[in-house]
């Protein structure tokens, strides 16, 4: 069985390889430009595949279960200020 992925901000249809591309284009830090494109600011779940995008530069993220959740969203600071 193939494992799911997960590549995009649902809420916004943003795909992570896009968010990343954008950010190198503008020369602004991903987090930065997520807040841009609004990802992140509706149900917020994309937030930790976001940040695991940032320190691995990975696009495209295992489905992580609700310890790992709650492991990266207390590590890491918020995307929004």
């Amino acid at each position: 069985m193939e494992e799911s992925r997960v590549d995009r901000c649902c809420c916004r249809n943003v795909l992570f390889c896009d968010l990343k591309q954008a950010a190198q284009k503008a020369g602004i830090p991903v987090e930065r430009m997520a807040d841009e494109l609004g990802c992140g600011s509706a149900c917020g779940l994309c937030m930790p595949y976001i940040r695991l995008m940032v320190r691995t530069g990975l696009t495209e993220l295992p489905v992580i279960g609700s310890e790992s959740y709650r492991r990266l969203t207390r590590e890491s600071k918020p995307i929004r200020a």
